[in-house]
Order: structure tokens, then sequence, then C-alpha cells
């Protein structure tokens, strides 16, 4: 077997020419040369090709190792991890603190993972189902919410590792506080942040949830305001927490009927510069008593002074002040040298009341069987006393009971020092039976009048109609 120099073509021995393109065969003969033998392989190609296996093995291995470390389930086990053990550096790794603007040095940090363990069980049930959407390309980012409906962070991709691996983290979605007071220019801090309020609201923005506590302050020319307020994040509503900041102060108005005669205002002694109209917020002042409030009034080139008002909680918003000297030179202006006799008392009308009063509480004491309340209506020594007294008794132990639904005083007579009162009063009885009747008596009291007012000293007289 041969090959035509000339085409390549393959011809067997013992022919003379190529068929293929006709060249003398004796010049194109060439025989195939039998195969050489093969060298084994050396030590060193051996190390090698060995070397490369392992390589590409290994290759394969960290490929996987990789993209196992950065997948969706790495992150959840991670979070899990950060929360239940509080570990600050596993917290770095899976969350994305880029949006909030509070201090997040490792205590405020601490303090955000242990808010996060109030809702744990719920958050890795969120985050696990997250986890398995990505891992079956079914979702994008995602809003992980507590239980009260704020968004806490969104599971999303991250930066790719080595520019080949996806990642991903958490970022944290922050909070806002919101306060409303009832002073105003006062200023808060909370988690290294300060706010000055206008028209009476601050707002924080770009916290972290957890245990914290705001300062609220407001200093005057008059006072110092302090107050802190513990923060609860789980009544935020939409990621803010409203808080409502009550200082131990408030502003005061000139009364409207007033304003127009204050021509200066003292606070504590000192005298306040500007000119205050009516509804000028003044202050805020203190309410526990230590700020006095004097007004002066010019009438005619003279200058009165007002009594003072002291600022508390109890005190009217609206200052009224009066002048006593200038009172009193009203008083004198108006009245002169006037005597005013003092109106003689109406017993008449003052009698009735009593009489009336009376019969009402003498009912109660035969109802309860109580005398107490009826005693004092009584005089001590007269017979009275001890008559209805025992009447009293008397009805309760049998069971009887009274309602009035008349007294009519009629007459009025005086007696010396004492006073003889005719009465007609209706009774509505209801015996121990259970049988009901209306009565009326015609009824004669001697009445006497003590330092302890009008008292009951004999019945003189009780006659049914």
């Amino acid at each position: 077997m041969g090959f035509c120099k000339n085409c390549g073509a393959e011809f067997e021995e013992g022919k003379k020419f190529c068929k293929n393109c006709g060249t003398p065969l004796s010049a194109s003969v060439e025989k195939q040369a039998p195969p050489k033998p093969r060298k084994p392989w050396t030590t060193m190609q051996k190390i090698i090709t060995a070397s490369i296996l392992v390589l590409i093995a290994a290759g394969t291995a960290g490929h996987f190792f990789l993209k196992a470390a950065h997948s969706p389930d790495k992150l959840v086990d991670g979070f899990t991890v950060a929360v239940k053990d509080k570990d600050l550096k596993k917290a770095r790794e899976v969350f994305d603190l880029q949006d909030i603007k509070q201090d997040t040095g490792d205590k405020e940090v601490k303090k955000y993972l242990a808010y996060l363990q109030g809702d744990l069980p719920d958050l890795l049930n969120q985050l696990e189902g997250q986890a398995t959407s990505f891992e079956e390309g079914t979702s994008a980012a995602a809003e992980i919410t507590d239980e009260q409906g704020n968004e806490l962070f969104h599971f999303t991709k991250g930066k790719k590792f080595l520019g080949i691996y996806d990642t991903y983290t958490l970022k944290v979605i922050p909070f806002d506080v919101v306060t409303d007071a009832n002073l105003d220019a006062y200023t808060v801090a909370l988690k290294g942040q300060e706010k000055e309020a206008k028209d009476k609201q601050a707002e924080l923005t770009g916290l972290l949830p957890g245990e914290s506590k705001l300062a609220a302050s407001l200093t005057t020319p008059y006072s110092t305001f302090k107050e802190e307020a513990e923060l609860d994040f789980t009544d935020a509503t939409e990621n803010q927490l409203d808080l409502t900041i009550d200082f131990a102060g408030k502003y005061v108005f000139l009364d409207e009927y007033d304003s127009e005669e204050v021509s200066a205002l003292l606070i504590n002694g000192k005298k306040m510069k500007d000119q205050v109209k009516y509804e000028t917020p003044i202050g805020p002042f203190p309410t526990d008593g230590s700020v006095e409030i004097v007004a002066e009034h010019t009438v005619k080139d003279k200058t009165y002074t007002s009594d003072a008002i002291k600022v508390t909680n109890l005190s009217s918003d609206y200052l009224y002040f009066e002048y006593p000297e200038l009172l009193k030179e009203q008083d004198a202006a108006w009245y002169g040298s006037w005597d005013e006799e003092e109106e003689e008392p109406d017993v008449h009308t003052e009698l009735t009341e009593f009489i009336e009063d009376y019969t009402y509480v003498i009912v109660e004491a035969r109802n309860t069987g109580d005398f107490s309340d009826a005693a004092p209506y009584h005089d001590p020594d007269g017979e009275a006393y001890g008559q209805a007294e025992q009447y009293a008794a008397d009805l309760f132990k049998a069971g009887t009971k009274e309602d009035v639904i008349d007294v009519t005083v009629g007459d009025i007579e005086e007696d010396g020092d004492a006073y003889i009162v005719h009465l007609e009063d209706t009774f509505s009885i209801t015996t121990a039976d259970g049988s009901e009747n209306e009565k009326t008596y015609d009824t004669v009291y001697k009445v006497i009048s003590t330092d302890d007012g009008y008292q009951v000293n004999k019945l003189i007289d009780t006659n049914e109609q």
C-alpha cells in the first residue's frame, strides 16, 4: 500500500501509474512508517496533570460553595443568628443601614435586634417564603413588615460578588417620630438627632425602632422646661410614631375686656418690654405657682397696680386684673357717704323653707330608723325632740313607710321669741301588709330661732283632715 507523491491518492503495490493523476508510481511510492512506540509519562507530567484535575475539582466545589454562601437561604440563616444571639457582626452582614440617619453604633443596633425579637417567628415566615421565591426565580424584592404593618426591611438583591454570584441583603426601612406639644419652639433629642419644633410639632426621621428615650426641652426667660418620654414603636403606624409632650407650663392671654386697661405687665416684678394685646400669647410660664403677674393701669396720669395673679394649672388662661386702690376710689365716688341699710331678713320665707326641709328629713328618719340627720332640726330641750325620735322608731319597727306628697305652709305667728307655724302636709303611707293610702294633716309647730338656725320646739297639734 502506498500513496502518490503528486496527488496523494492511495494505490496498491505493483502498480506503475497512479489511477488518479497518471504519474509514474516508481517515484511516488511512500510506505507507511510503523508507529513509533510512546514514551512513558514522566513524574512531572503526572504531577501537572493531577494538579490540573485537582484545580478543576476545587474550582467546581468553590463555585458551588460561593453560590450557596450568598444564597437567599443563607441570608435568612444569618438574620436568625443575628436576632436570636444579638450577634452584631452578623447583623452588619445581613442589614443594609444606608437609609438610617441616627447613630448606628453597637448599642443602638442591639436595641434594634431586641425589638425584632418580639416578631421573630412571623418575620422568619415572611423571609423564608421570600427566599423560596428568589430561589425559584418567581419574585422580586419584597417588603417585610411587623405585626402592625410597618415596613421593617426590603429583602432584595445586592451587588454581585466577584461579578458572578448574586448576593442578597435586608435593606432596613427607617421609622419617623413626630411630636406634638402644648408649648412651641421646644427642642427634641433622640438617638443623636436634635430638632426644633415649629407650630408645636417636631419630626425626627431615619430612626431604628427599639428601646428609646426622647428628651424635650425649652428655655424661656422665665423658666426651663424639660420632659422625657419612653418610646413604644409598637404603637407606630405606617412607620410613624406620634407622641404628645405635655410640658408643665402654659401660655396666658389678656382678658378681652381687660386688655385695653393694661398699660404694662410685670412678671415676677420685672416689667415686660413689649406692649401685650388681646389674644397675644404670653409666656410660656411654669404652672407650679412660681410666676406672679401684676398689671399696671394708668388713669389721668395716675398708675394703679393690680393684685398679683399666680400661674397654676387651676388658674384661668385669661388674665383679668383687679386694682384695689382704683376700686376703692370708684366706690367712694359712686356711693359717696350713703349708708346702706341692711335689708331685714324675710322671716316668713326662711321659716317656710325650714319647715319644708324639716318635713322631708323627719320622714326619712321614720323610713330608715336613723334619727341622726333629723336631730339638728329639733330643740334639744323641747318636747318635740323626744316625741319625734320615738315616733320615728315606732313607725320603722311597724314597717310603715311614708312619702311626702305636698307641704303647704300657712299662717306664721310671732310668739315672743318663737313662731307658731301652721301647715298642711300630705303623705302617701304604706303599711307592712302592703296597703297604701294617702292622708292629709293640719299641723301646728312651735319653732324657735337660735344661733344655729331654726329648730322645732314643740308639736302643738296635728289632725287628719
